[in-house]
């Protein structure tokens, strides 16, 4: 069967599970490269419970964690879409083909078999139990969360760079009015292109990847804002006159 394809765009699933994986303390060493994993009977199936239990014991029952992977092969369409439902909403993750499902179910086998390793009978959906919101383990797998955040120029900031855009193309000081002005064009611009902060945690609160997107170069809108000015009438007369000043001194500088 070949592998399936990996999800396009958005979370890497595959990688984030092998992230996860990876996270994991180590488990005792063990000498078959395909070891089994818990699938339930032998005992109560709620972890924690065995003291009190004095119901039926059913016989325990094991796969290799290469059988329990291919699971996800085996299950019926309902039960598929069932189980699909089931580890969205306990990890907070989106399940969007069978590449996703798989990645997941074999998280979950693989940690299943680690526990029972170390003693402990938990069948991967007991490990689901442990990792969902309101599990043990609070829902920790690992997610992807984004901050989005605005950053505005102070009103002291943008009045300073007015007036320099101001005395270098016209010669003047800015005005009251162009000051609120240059201001509000730059705070616009910057409520319209927020930064964007993407962040991955593993299952242990580690952040594993972080990308940042969006924002304005406040230095950029300046510069459009004295480009603007060039179809002024004032900007023409005093670029006009200070064209004829510096060429009036470099010619009184020049020898005769």
């Amino acid at each position: 069967m070949p592998d399936p394809v990996a999800p396009t765009g958005g979370v890497d699933m595959a990688a984030l599970f092998a992230q996860a994986l990876a996270a994991q303390p180590a488990a005792q060493s063990q000498q078959n490269d395909d070891p089994n994993v818990y699938l339930g009977g032998g005992k109560p199936l709620s972890p924690g419970m065995e003291r009190n239990y004095t119901g039926p014991v059913e016989q325990a029952k094991y796969a290799t964690l290469s059988q329990t992977i291919m699971d996800v092969y085996r299950w019926d369409p309902a039960t598929k879409k069932a189980n699909i439902a089931k580890i969205e909403k306990s990890l907070g993750i989106e399940i969007k083909n069978d590449g996703d499902l798989e990645d997941a179910w074999k998280y979950l086998a693989t940690t299943s078999a680690k526990y029972l390793s170390a003693g402990q009978s938990l069948t991967p959906w007991d490990v689901l139990d442990l990792y969902s919101k309101d599990g043990v383990l609070g829902g920790k797998l690992g997610k992807t969360s984004t901050h989005t955040q605005v950053n505005l120029t102070d009103a002291a900031t943008a009045k300073a760079w007015v007036s320099d855009i101001m005395r270098q193309k016209l010669g003047r000081d800015a005005t009251a009015a162009e000051e609120r002005e240059f201001t509000d064009l730059l705070n616009s611009q910057e409520r319209a292109h927020p930064t964007i902060s993407n962040s991955t945690t593993d299952p242990y609160g580690n952040t594993t990847s972080q990308t940042t997107t969006g924002g304005v170069t406040q230095a950029g809108i300046a510069e459009q804002y004295a480009d603007s000015l060039k179809g002024d009438a004032e900007y023409g007369e005093y670029q006009g006159s200070t064209t004829f000043r510096d060429a009036f001194f470099n010619a009184i500088k020049s020898p005769v």
